[in-house]
């Protein structure tokens, strides 16, 4: 791990897969009261369920992989099943943006974040990844599998992944206006989250 990722001193979320989503949810997802959410990569929808507990003004989620079952679609509530660089190619504005299990499966997540901030200007990102591996390295990733990028048909597409060090993401959002206002180790014994982190940043409105 780079030196500069985190503090000495950075929580741990731990336990099970119920502990991960408790975890998120005490620490993270009170943000979302009476704001207009987009999730990226929602699955399921079991992130989702939980932000709708906080009462969101709205709740968009991109996923193109599956229907969001854990969830009933509204006026309010709404899924969209499209490759999140594909949809996100003009505003989409959100007050939250949400995007959990997506960054380590891409080979250029410093372009997805730049698609959020210009096209969603959100007050609040909200973002988690595996903790890079030193040195990089680019890594197979096998596309349009359950658990993997999810890609339109006929994309061509590169079938790799980078995982980004924290520290150059939270850079990159300083760089563009950001702030961070905390971030957790993610050390839970349920395997998808057992090597990463979670962080929040807020809009520097200076």
């Amino acid at each position: 791990m780079h030196p500069f990722d985190f503090l000495p001193n950075t929580p741990i979320i731990t336990g099970d897969d119920t502990s991960y989503y408790d975890g998120v949810d005490q620490h993270y997802l009170d943000i979302c009261r009476k704001k207009t959410i987009l999730e990226i990569a929602t699955s399921s929808g079991i992130m989702a369920s939980r932000i709708l507990l906080h009462n969101p003004q709205s709740l968009t989620m991109v996923e193109p992989f599956c229907i969001p079952t854990e969830v009933t679609l509204n006026d309010n509530v709404k899924h969209i099943s499209d490759d999140i660089h594909h949809w996100l190619d003009q505003p989409r504005p959100a007050q939250v943006v949400i995007a959990f299990g997506l960054l380590y499966h891409l080979h250029s997540p410093l372009h997805l974040i730049e698609l959020i901030v210009n096209f969603c200007d959100p007050e609040t990102i909200i973002l988690d990844n595996v903790t890079a591996p030193h040195p990089l390295a680019f890594n197979t990733e096998t596309n349009n599998v359950a658990g993997q990028r999810q890609t339109l048909p006929g994309w061509k597409h590169a079938p790799f992944n980078m995982p980004t060090p924290f520290f150059i993401i939270n850079q990159s959002l300083n760089f563009m206006g950001y702030n961070l206002v905390k971030s957790h180790y993610l050390k839970t014994n349920w395997f998808p989250k057992s090597n990463g982190w979670i962080a929040e940043w807020t809009k520097n409105l200076n």
